[in-house]
């Protein structure tokens, strides 16, 4: 065998696993499927037992499914029964002990979940209400939630017989989404469906907001604090404007600063890259716009 037909070879090989891969894609998301993949995490974890080891978590209907690894391989998280699992909201990934998932649904439930195993680690109810979002904290056995009910709550994994309510809205408005700081585990930021503030908890001084950061002037969507400041964080608004704030003159009494973005649609949705802090990553309108800092 020459040269030239070595490297058809290998072109057939590839092109054969790519037709396999596809074909175990398409069994587990159905075609409208892959058009309505609710949340989407691309994680290259550092500790991973595989050098470039990539792993796709998908959400099918609001459902955790399964995972795709980088040489094309997908398993199923869990055997989705519809009766049994109702749609999801949120999930994240355990930095810290990368085997661990957490998931949040309508049902009122938190799900833990093995990636190397995938299976249903442990389920607890967490809020009266849907949970709306979930986020670890950097103690990889403590995990923060929000929900409909208007809490915010801090569950400990060691022990979950009780959970901890650290914030309640005024009014109890639903708080939608939830960050907690991994530079300062200290803070919180959490904000309510609706509203144009973004709330910082202290959880050593919990129940009163340590801050309320108001410029944006419409619905805040997002929020993401800084990976290597403790004191830096963005927030998105449906205003067109991406707003990064400096709380730290706040301990001295002072206002926070801010740098401000404006976009030419609304910002739905903001990260801040952990491995490339001077990196924002925004979603306006339909575009990806990555934001020098």
């Amino acid at each position: 065998m020459n040269s030239q037909q070595v490297q058809q070879y290998k072109e057939e090989q590839r092109r054969q696993q790519e037709e396999q891969r596809q074909q175990i894609i398409d069994s587990v998301l159905e075609p409208a499927a892959k058009e309505r993949l609710a949340s989407i995490a691309l994680v290259k974890p550092e500790k991973a037992r595989q050098v470039g080891d990539m792993i796709l978590m998908m959400c099918q209907r609001g459902q955790m499914t399964g995972k795709i690894n980088e040489g094309g391989l997908i398993s199923m998280i869990d055997q989705i029964n519809e009766k049994t699992f109702s749609p999801s909201t949120s999930f994240d990934w355990n930095t810290i002990n990368i085997d661990r998932v957490c998931s949040c649904s309508i049902d009122t439930t938190c799900s833990v979940w093995s990636v190397e195993t995938g299976q249903l680690v442990k389920k607890l109810i967490a809020h009266d209400k849907e949970v709306f979002d979930v986020s670890f904290a950097a103690n990889p056995d403590i995990f923060g939630t929000v929900g409909g009910d208007g809490s915010l709550r801090m569950f400990d994994l060691r022990s979950l017989e009780h959970s901890t309510i650290l914030y309640e809205s005024q009014g109890l408005v639903p708080l939608l989404r939830l960050q907690w700081n991994k530079f300062d585990p200290n803070f919180i930021a959490t904000f309510a469906m609706d509203s144009d503030k973004v709330i910082i908890i202290d959880v050593r001084q919990p129940a009163i907001p340590y801050t309320q950061l108001k410029v944006h002037r419409n619905s805040v969507n997002a929020i993401s604090w800084a990976p290597n400041k403790a004191t830096q964080l963005c927030s998105a608004s449906d205003d067109h404007k991406a707003l990064i704030w400096d709380i730290a003159p706040i301990a001295e009494g002072a206002d926070p600063q801010v740098l401000q973005y404006e976009a030419e649609a609304e910002v739905n949705n903001i990260v801040w890259a952990t491995l490339y802090p001077e990196w924002v990553c925004a979603s306006v309108g339909n575009q990806i716009q990555a934001l020098r800092v």
